[in-house]
């Protein structure tokens, strides 16, 4: 097990890219819903700009206790900080071989935050009953973070065949989060194209 943690490992250039593009999208889209939410703080009759009607509407989710789920800090402040690590890993990878430690520590933080954002996901949508599209966002980067997150966990171990099945368990979290926002709102959804 010492020596399994200690291994240097050095993700594909397509893993290190990818996931660092998508943990800069992530510190986008947490940067955004940041600056809203501290916009909505000052001024409580501000409109979000995601509100478009009266269920895709980030109002009522960021000023929602569930919009600081720990020790009072806002959600966006936690995804800045998770982000930023996540992306100067990826952006290190690029460089040099990294131990595997770093990597395993790295899928705990990342499934930890999947498991955050499933959470964070049936609040919004069948607590609050609205719909966040940044938070969405997030959801999603979460979702692709998560796989490309595993890759250099798995790469050099007898476990590695299983690297084609993470795209399936990818594959199947982001198609999970568009059935709870379809099954949240199915009524609405189906009165568009009525």
């Amino acid at each position: 097990m010492r020596d399994y943690m200690k291994t240097l490992v050095q993700p594909s250039r397509f893993t290190s890219w990818t996931g660092f593009v998508a943990a800069v999208l992530g510190l986008v889209l947490a940067s955004i819903i940041l600056v809203e939410k501290l916009k909505l703080a000052m001024n409580p009759d501000y409109v979000t700009s995601c509100s478009i009607n009266p269920i895709v509407s980030c109002s009522p989710v960021m000023s929602s206790p569930q919009a600081a789920a720990f020790f009072d800090l806002p959600n966006p402040l936690i995804g800045l900080i998770g982000f930023s690590l996540v992306a100067s890993l990826f952006f290190i990878s690029f460089f040099v071989k990294l131990p595997r430690f770093l990597w395993v520590a790295n899928i705990v933080g990342v499934v930890l935050a999947l498991i955050f954002c499933f959470w964070l996901a049936t609040q919004a949508l069948f607590v609050i009953q609205a719909i966040c599209l940044y938070c969405c966002g997030v959801w999603l980067v979460v979702s692709v973070l998560t796989f490309f997150s595993l890759k250099p966990v798995l790469v050099g171990t007898k476990a590695e065949e299983l690297i084609p099945f993470t795209k399936i368990g990818m594959v199947v979290t982001v198609f999970a989060f568009i059935f709870m926002v379809f099954f949240a709102f199915q009524q609405f959804w189906l009165s568009l194209f009525s």
